[in-house]
């Protein structure tokens, strides 16, 4: 007789007719709110009849990692934020190496760090949330996308929940009794967080029974400035063609930090009070807003929370070939930049 073949995670879960993601959620006894009992207990009770052994986290402090860091010197600050979340005493016992890559689509690089280091598993994130064109199956190692995501990758993908995020801002803007709330565009429409945004603010109003007035959605221009100087001058004419084209609005939600302040800048010229005549909500929390006065509102970007689940998927949950993709709440860090209606919020 032949050599019994050792049975696979992503054998279990087929024979239960679950994903190797729940498969593995259960063999690694990691609760998640979305396996009932009696799904937890079948893949067990398949595990235990056909010997698989539970050994996944056996050695790992012994295990190698790689963090490719794509798009690094275009958007740093952003990128420095992520290794907030390597400061976690659970990862500490890890070896992790770092990789720095000035521009996306490297395939090859990555391909040649990880055949020369031979990692347990590697996590490539990317400063800019966006979708890359990667072919990374053929890299057998474990793989997770950080901030970035590939339709045809077959693993773990974390990204912001920018759509959710969106949306609990300008609920927030509703319900403090704002009617005309005007969305300020980046030009980088390009990227999937700016589509998620401006979706989170449209069914925000559609939620609150609040017809959609396409002529609050501003989206111009550039003009060929850095990225910083672009932005900012982006928020500051967007205001100013509200003003110009005489589009009342009681309220404005900014898809970044820095359109915020170009707002700011074209509001204060105005004479206009932040947030007695008008209230304003940025989004990614960036040092920008608690730097200008009054400090603004802003959705958070939880970078490091994002690094600390893909780490833990890594080390936790390996061997996982699907594309299962993670959404993190980004939530509502609320400053002075909006003026409370307590009368329009204790009537919802």
């Amino acid at each position: 007789m032949g050599k019994k073949k050792k049975i696979r995670l992503r054998d279990i879960a087929k024979i239960a007719k679950v994903s190797p993601a729940t498969a593995s959620f259960v063999l690694n006894n990691k609760q998640h709110q979305g396996i009932s009992d009696r799904t937890w207990q079948k893949i067990e009770k398949i595990a235990k009849k056909y010997g698989y052994n539970k050994n996944i986290q056996a050695n790992n402090s012994q295990k190698k990692y790689i963090f490719f860091m794509e798009e690094f010197a275009s958007n740093p600050n952003v990128s420095q934020n992520f290794f907030l979340g390597f400061n976690n005493a659970d990862f500490q016992n890890h070896e992790f190496l770092f990789f720095f890559n000035k521009f996306t689509n490297d395939t090859e690089n990555i391909k040649k760090i990880t055949n020369i280091y031979n990692p347990s598993g590697i996590i490539i994130a990317n400063s800019y949330t966006k979708k890359i064109n990667y072919d990374l199956n053929n890299i057998k190692t474990n793989k997770i996308l950080l901030n970035c995501w590939s339709d045809n990758f077959n693993g773990i993908t974390i990204l912001p929940d920018d759509y959710n995020g969106s949306k609990t801002a300008v609920r927030f803007l509703l319900k403090s009794g704002f009617k005309r709330i005007g969305i300020v565009m980046s030009e980088a429409i390009w990227m999937q967080a700016y589509t998620d945004r401006l979706n989170g603010w449209r069914d925000a109003h559609i939620e609150e029974r609040i017809a959609v007035d396409q002529k609050l959605i501003v989206k111009l221009t550039y003009k060929n400035l850095d990225v910083e100087s672009q932005e900012t001058n982006l928020g500051y004419n967007s205001f100013n063609y509200f003003i110009k084209n005489k589009i009342k609005i009681d309220a404005i939600f900014c898809t970044n930090d820095l359109l915020a302040l170009g707002c700011y800048q074209a509001i204060k010229e105005t004479n206009l009070n932040i947030p007695n005549d008008i209230s304003i909500i940025g989004y990614d929390n960036s040092q920008i807003a608690t730097n200008i006065k009054p400090e603004l509102t802003s959705v958070e970007l939880p970078y490091k929370e994002m690094t600390q689940k893909a780490i833990n998927q890594l080390i936790n949950f390996p061997n996982i070939e699907e594309n299962y993709k993670i959404y993190v709440e980004c939530p509502l860090i609320n400053h002075n930049s909006v003026k409370i209606n307590k009368d329009e919020t204790r009537k919802r």
